[in-house]
């Protein structure tokens, strides 16, 4: 278990379902800052806005 102080999950840690066989990526004791990186919806596939091509002032 992760002291206290600051912790960092990047984003190589993903799983795509929720399921109780799926084991903690870190345990940390209350108090302590955690930092949790994640991917956006495309897994970033997009790097730069020229990327963005036919989605480019679509609007919402």
């Amino acid at each position: 278990m992760a002291g206290m102080g600051r912790v960092r999950v990047d984003n190589t840690k993903t799983f795509y379902a929720f399921s109780h066989d799926v084991k903690p990526v870190v345990r940390v004791k209350p108090g302590t800052v955690v930092e949790i990186e994640t991917k956006d919806c495309f897994s970033n596939q997009l790097v730069s806005e020229e990327q963005l091509g036919d989605f480019q002032g679509a609007s919402s």
